[in-house]
């Protein structure tokens, strides 16, 4: 499962990857990707050609962005055959990713191989609070939190297709 935070201009994307092994243990490796320094913009070629990199190495049952910034790559890989799909950063998907990610992780069902980045970017993030309950969000302007986001999303997912219980997700 692969999970993608993109943020188009003057930020840094993240691309999350999971595997969940037999113990439900989830192993996750987040890359990083910094806007061009000089433009501000984020290289969309760059990122297609890493998940394209990625779905050769590993099998990839699903790759969830949100289409506000990628519906261009989307349909360029989709019709490459890889498997994307929309996720939305919307109250509805991000609350449930947030609280099952927080959840997983206070249980020590995640690991990351103390990913220095990721740790920073950990507490980087605060909780904003909506009447579906609460998601990730930045607690200053200067900080990141595209890799927690990206995970939240990939662990998420991943946790639901195993997961014969758990509910449909409703989208509002």
């Amino acid at each position: 499962m692969i999970g993608v935070d993109t943020a188009p201009k003057r930020d840094s994307t993240a691309i999350a990857i999971t595997r969940r092994d037999e113990s439900g243990t989830h192993h996750l490796r987040v890359l990083h990707m910094r806007a061009d320094p000089e433009t501000g913009y984020l290289d969309y070629s760059e990122l297609e050609d890493t998940l394209r990199a990625l779905c050769r190495r590993y099998e990839v049952d699903r790759i969830l962005v949100d289409p506000y910034n990628m519906v261009r790559s989307m349909l360029e890989l989709s019709d490459e055959g890889l498997p994307v799909e929309e996720m939305p950063q919307t109250d509805s998907r991000m609350v449930p990713a947030s609280m099952a990610f927080f959840e997983l992780l206070n249980e020590g069902r995640i690991r990351h191989g103390g990913a220095r980045e990721l740790r920073e970017q950990a507490a980087n993030a605060g909780k904003r609070t909506s009447e579906r309950g609460w998601r990730f969000q930045k607690t200053r302007s200067a900080g990141v939190i595209d890799g927690i986001v990206a995970a939240a999303i990939a662990v998420y997912e991943a946790e639901r297709g195993f997961d014969e219980e758990a509910p449909p997700l409703l989208v509002i």
